[in-house]
């Protein structure tokens, strides 16, 4: 988790893909840091960078896949709260938290959540702090952007690069992309 306080002066942190209020050009991992000029080519490593990437897909399908009747991503994100139990020495009570997803197909953008069901205050003895949490609050875990192929190659052309290689698996829901400064 990265440190920092949210406004209300709550501990604030991000943790795996976790992003907010952010815009497409500032998640590119290859983005180069100033907007307004392009990299020199010797400033790119020697390899092709490849970068793994979600790709957009029908609404339905994702939010099912966020939304699993398994309860496979409610564990994964109920499991941020089993983390800070662990190493933070919190005292979260996962059965009074809910995973709610979100997906916002003009944005391209799956958000995730953690809902508490009820007031309840959660220590965290690393902090030595004590957070209150209203019914209903929620902690904002993580924004999944999904991306499509023209997309891709739009903010590979801004950042300098091209695109070399688009590699997905058999349903398109993934793509390893191959990237190299422009000629």
């Amino acid at each position: 988790m990265h440190g920092g306080t949210d406004v209300d002066g709550r501990p604030a942190g991000s943790q795996g893909g976790a992003v907010s209020g952010v815009e497409y050009w500032q998640l590119f991992p290859f983005r180069p840091p100033r907007v307004s000029a392009r990299p020199h080519p010797a400033s790119f490593p020697r390899r092709p960078p490849a970068h793994r990437l979600r790709s957009a897909k029908s609404p339905r399908l994702i939010r099912a896949a966020y939304d699993d009747a398994q309860g496979v991503t409610a564990a994964f994100n109920l499991n941020l709260l089993t983390r800070l139990n662990r190493e933070l020495g919190g005292n979260f009570d996962l059965a009074y938290w809910h995973h709610y997803t979100d997906y916002d197909p003009i944005a391209g953008v799956v958000r995730s959540f953690l809902v508490s069901t009820c007031a309840q205050q959660v220590h965290l003895e690393a902090l030595a702090q004590t957070i209150d949490f209203a019914a209903w609050e929620i902690i904002h875990t993580e924004n999944s952007y999904k991306f499509t192929r023209p997309l891709i190659s739009q903010l590979a052309t801004e950042a300098g690069l091209e695109v070399q290689n688009f590699f997905t698996d058999e349903q398109a829901y993934f793509a390893d992309v191959v990237l190299a400064p422009q000629a």
